[in-house]
């Protein structure tokens, strides 16, 4: 491919994956801010029915996809990994049922500070004073907007760090157990989306969730019903650009293009859904953990070029 249409197709494709990245956000926050639906999980068990349907439907009807068929041994390896993303998937839509747009930002832009922690513990891994900077300032930024935070719940902070820790978690098995290459992404995201299917299910069930559902007026609203579609969609198409993304540009591209995501997830979530406060201490704090997080991508950035630097003097 010539370098001008490479170009525009890493243009194109990185600015689809912040649009349908930055949708993603608002459509979930649609569901339970417009319909009062508190039920989390109820909500997952739609997501995930529609994107099991719609991945067998890829791959045994269209043949646009392919991974292998379930066995004994890939349960084994999958499924620890399926129910930390299960376990994260409920966390943070409780999150962002919980907290304004910006503060759900906020405590989420703490998910590099948890991948950090956990990789050191597993991995050994250790990363650049520069590095560690920025997580100080995106720290220090989410306690002051936390404290003064007077729109949200003071329980959607302890779900997003949750989550935060749930998501390093899982990507650092992900890293660990080479499953990735195994099934490839959509395989592990229909195998997710099964397994959380059944884990979700028996979780309501058990808990009692469905009859808060049953008695709840947004069932009998067809709006709520398209919503719901809408996002489980979304989710897909998530996916499939974040895939491409990655596969067409670079793994910084990648996280550059989340952070400008942010930015205007931060900017936006400001006037919708209710806003967030607007006060001084709050609004410093979003604006360091905004810069903490930019700074970070900026160091990333830095030591992605390095290597590559260093790989091709090494050719």
């Amino acid at each position: 491919m010539k370098p001008q249409k490479e170009w525009l197709v890493q243009a194109i494709v990185s600015l689809a994956y912040i649009l349908v990245s930055l949708s993603a956000v608002f459509v979930n926050k649609a569901v339970s801010y417009s319909f009062l639906f508190r039920s989390t999980s109820i909500l997952l068990i739609f997501q995930m029915a529609t994107s099991c349907l719609v991945f067998r439907i890829a791959r045994d009807k269209l043949r646009w996809i392919d991974f292998p068929e379930l066995s004994w041994d890939l349960l084994k390896r999958v499924f620890p990994i399926s129910f930390l993303y299960c376990a994260n998937a409920v966390v943070a839509l409780n999150a962002l049922r919980d907290l304004s747009i910006p503060s759900y930002g906020v405590v989420k832009r703490l998910a590099p500070l948890a991948t950090v922690t956990v990789e050191y513990i597993l991995l050994g891994k250790v990363y650049s004073l520069q590095t560690y900077g920025t997580l100080i300032m995106m720290i220090f930024g989410t306690i002051l907007a936390s404290k003064n935070d007077l729109n949200s719940v003071a329980d959607g902070w302890m779900y997003g760090l949750l989550s935060c820790l749930l998501q390093a978690c899982c990507l650092v098995l992900v890293k660990k157990s080479g499953v990735e290459g195994d099934l490839g992404i959509f395989g592990l995201c229909y195998y997710h989306s099964l397994f959380s299917f059944v884990l979700l299910t028996l979780l309501v069930l058990l808990s009692g969730e469905y009859q808060y559902a049953q008695q709840h007026d947004a069932l009998t609203n067809w709006t709520f019903f398209v919503l719901v579609l809408v996002s489980s969609v979304v989710g897909i198409v998530l996916n499939f650009v974040q895939f491409l993304c990655s596969q067409r540009t670079t793994p910084t591209n990648t996280m550059v293009c989340g952070h400008i995501k942010s930015l205007f997830q931060t900017f936006f979530g400001l006037f919708t859904f209710g806003g967030a406060t607007w006060n001084l201490s709050y609004i410093t704090g979003i604006l360091m953990s905004t810069l903490g997080g930019l700074l970070y991508a900026w160091t990333r950035y830095q030591f992605f070029k390095q290597l590559e630097k260093t790989y091709n003097e090494n050719m």
